[in-house]
């Protein structure tokens, strides 16, 4: 899972950039985004800890955020990165 969400945030950023976007967002607000959009998959986040894990490196953040997956969040998460 932490490959799969890895991939997903590269691809992620990616896009912002060739989006334009990465001119009005920073690299923390794009994460933020992408925190978002896993929300709305199931992952819950307390508000208060978004700008923490944005902060963190990366592959910390994603492991902080892999132990947060409920196992049927874990068992979808492919398909909602496709």
């Amino acid at each position: 899972i932490g490959l799969q969400m890895q991939q997903f945030l590269d691809e992620w950023n990616y896009r912002v950039v060739h989006a334009s976007m990465a001119q009005e967002w920073d690299q923390i607000e794009t994460t933020k985004a992408a925190m978002s959009l896993f929300e709305a998959h199931g992952l819950c986040i307390p508000e208060e800890e978004k700008d923490t894990l944005a902060e963190m490196d990366e592959n910390k953040m994603v492991e902080a955020l892999v132990r947060r997956m409920t196992p049927s969040l874990r068992r979808t998460f492919e398909h909602f990165t496709l």
